[in-house]
């Protein structure tokens, strides 16, 4: 047993002795240091990873945005350009009334006439503010900064199309009255 014993402690002493010199030289190269360092080098490539990809996600919205803001003029400009025809129906209707209006009861009807031609000077009007509405949302745009600002612009630019086709119908539907006037109907 003590000899055992004896066969240890010398074993470990001989190994203390033989693995001194390299831990002493470990212990310079000071591996903690190069652990830190390898680990503020992860860090960073993993902060300009995220970076990239927030700013991958960011272009996407954006792309994204741009996209909805072309449909939302789109859809505009279709449901602008369905009002005008039907406008233009009308007109047509209430232009062969005032002719039939005027042949039957021999009532002259001028005013109504008058009114009929603004509207229809109105409703061209507003046909070419629809039909020049796509290339100012596209211009707009491609002009922006962000889609946002771009956004309130392209609704802004709807809004006063919206106004102009309401113009339009205001001055139909004043024709409209002024036929009922014009037979003693209204005053």
């Amino acid at each position: 047993m003590k000899r055992k014993l004896l066969t240890l402690v010398t074993g470990m002493s001989l190994a203390a002795l033989l693995f001194a010199p390299a831990y002493s030289v470990m212990a310079q190269e000071n591996p903690s240091a190069d652990k830190k360092a390898e680990a503020l080098e992860r860090r960073e490539e993993q902060r300009a990873n995220i970076a990239e990809k927030r700013e991958e996600k960011q272009d996407a919205r954006e792309e994204k945005r741009a996209d909805l803001i072309e449909k939302f003029s789109d859809r505009s400009t279709t449901v602008f350009t369905r009002i005008l025809d039907r406008m233009e129906a009308l007109a047509d209707k209430v232009e062969a009334r005032i002719e039939r209006i005027e042949d039957v009861k021999d009532i002259e009807l001028t005013d109504a006439k008058s009114k009929l031609a603004d509207a229809r000077e109105d409703m061209e009007d507003a046909r070419d503010q629809v039909e020049s509405l796509s290339g100012e949302v596209n211009n707009i745009l491609n002009e922006a900064d962000n889609t946002k600002d771009a956004f309130k612009e392209a609704r802004a630019e709807i809004a006063e199309t919206r106004a102009v086709v309401k113009l339009a119908h205001k001055a139909l539907v004043e024709s409209i009255k002024s036929i009922k006037v014009g037979l003693g109907l209204e005053e």
